[in-house]
């Protein structure tokens, strides 16, 4: 499933991250909230196209659009979407 491929990815891309803060002693904190809100996007986007309410295209880019602005980022790709 292309699902997994992708879940497989944010992880591996979330533990890069990871690994670079410890690795330059920087303070992580707005790195992992950013991470977890991309992540809590990434999953918004899966349960719209699970659920067939609009199919959106899952990417890193989208899902950080929509871990990052929320809703409005929700709404934005939304439209994006149905007018392109």
């Amino acid at each position: 499933m292309i699902y997994a491929e992708i879940l497989t990815a944010f992880i591996a891309g979330i533990i890069l991250i990871l690994l670079c803060c410890w690795l330059f002693k920087s303070k992580c904190k707005w790195y992992i909230r950013l991470l977890l809100s991309s992540a809590l996007g990434a999953l918004v986007i899966v349960a719209f196209n699970v659920f067939g309410i609009i199919y959106l295209p899952l990417n890193p880019m989208n899902a950080f659009i929509v871990g990052f602005l929320g809703v409005p980022g929700l709404i934005l790709l939304t439209l994006i979407v149905t007018v392109l």
